[in-house]
């Protein structure tokens, strides 16, 4: 617990696969993101307990606190529809899953759901963040919504050594901000 003493009031990401120091973040950190669990899981081969997930998460979800909606690593477009519209929560204090190797279609679909945040997850040939194929992937994701006059808070999942400004293909200038 030293180590977490030394980050009190900066921000915190908990996931619900191992929670065990989340009421202390909660009660110390500038805010916290209450991360579903799904890639721990899948990388265990354990199924998550999705209505534990939401229970856990009723005291906690507020804000300036969020919460990741449930998905299904490797799943479908509509493995990840069935488990957004089973979504207890605000909007307001979530953010839905895109999959890079889903269609940019079905990112902007999910951000005209208007919950305000989505998270890209590393999946299918895109799994290697920071690889030439993941970074040509989420500049065609962000040149899409920049052509589409979307700007929506995205959270890079398993990207946090991407913190980095530079330019793409099409010469943007692309952030990759971290929480």
């Amino acid at each position: 617990i030293s180590k977490l003493l030394a980050m009190a009031g900066k921000h915190f990401c908990v996931s619900f696969a191992d929670k065990r120091d989340g009421d202390w973040c909660l009660l110390n950190a500038q805010s916290v993101m209450w991360d579903n669990g799904a890639f721990s899981s899948y990388t265990k081969g354990k199924t998550t307990d999705w209505k534990g997930y939401y229970e856990w998460l009723e005291s906690r979800l507020s804000h300036p606190h969020w919460a990741v909606v449930p998905d299904v690593i490797d799943g479908s477009v509509d493995d990840n529809i069935k488990l957004i519209k089973q979504w207890p929560h605000r909007k307001d204090c979530s953010a839905l899953v895109w999959h890079l190797d889903e269609p940019i279609e079905h990112l902007l679909y999910l951000i005209d759901l208007d919950f305000g945040k989505v998270c890209f997850g590393s999946s299918g040939k895109y799994w290697q963040v920071g690889s030439a194929a993941w970074e040509r992937r989420a500049d065609s994701a962000f040149n899409e919504m920049t052509k589409r006059g979307y700007s929506p808070w995205v959270h890079m999942l398993r990207g946090l050594d991407r913190k980095s400004t530079r330019l793409n293909s099409s010469h943007q200038i692309i952030s990759y901000a971290v929480f």
